[in-house]
């Protein structure tokens, strides 16, 4: 061709790939009906992690932002170290919490998933 250019060169598929992916997305294929319901209980799974992880960060962007203006207000050293050492026994206590609760969440997601997956089994 003029001007370096080139054909592009696309390479057929094997006649018998074809075959098999057509076969394998039947409009009455068990195992794409598993993968649906699957999918979408992992996506609420999802939506419902998210949701939690985003009140969580909003929760302890207000609490960062109270502890802030308290730790700015001391007078004194110890009152100062006694609202720091509280600060941090809170944050500790909440991000243990949310820890929980997000393996939690994430467990029951799997179980869900598990659950659909063996229900369309069963059908």
């Amino acid at each position: 061709m003029p001007d370096g250019q080139t054909v592009p060169r696309t390479l057929p598929r094997p006649l018998h790939a074809r075959r098999d992916i057509r076969s394998g997305i039947g409009a009455n294929n068990p195992s794409m009906d598993r993968l649906a319901q699957s999918q979408a209980v992992l996506m609420s799974g999802t939506v419902d992690v998210v949701e939690t992880a985003q009140a969580f960060l909003q929760s302890r962007l207000y609490a960062n932002l109270n502890a802030c203006k308290s730790l700015m207000s001391c007078r004194y050293p110890m009152e100062l170290a006694e609202l720091h050492w509280l600060y941090v026994e809170n944050t500790r206590a909440q991000y243990n919490k949310y820890a929980q609760n997000m393996s939690e969440r994430v467990r029951q997601c799997v179980r869900d998933m598990r659950t659909k997956s063996d229900d369309a089994d069963i059908q």
